[in-house]
C-alpha cells in the first residue's frame, strides 16, 4: 500500500492541481488535434490516442494521490 504525501504548502497543491488540468487538457486537444488533417480519426490515431489516454491518466492517478 502506498503511503500519502501530505501537502502543507498550498503553492506546491496548487502546481499539482493545475498540471492535473494541464494534462486532462493534453488529452482532450490531442483528440481534436488527431482529426486536423482530414477530420477524421484514422485507426492509427486512435491507437496512438489510447496510449496517450492510458499513460496521461495513470500519471493523473498518481498526481490526485499526493493532494488527497
Amino acid at each position: 500500500m502506498s503511503k500519502k504525501v501530505a501537502i502543507e504548502n498550498p503553492w506546491m497543491e496548487m502546481q499539482i492541481v493545475n498540471q492535473i488540468k494541464i494534462s486532462e487538457n493534453f488529452k482532450n486537444t490531442c483528440y481534436i488535434a488527431s482529426k486536423k488533417d482530414d477530420g477524421v480519426t484514422s485507426e492509427e490515431e486512435k491507437k496512438i490516442l489510447e496510449k496517450i489516454n492510458k499513460e496521461t491518466d495513470s500519471y493523473i492517478k498518481a498526481l490526485r494521490k499526493i493532494v488527497q
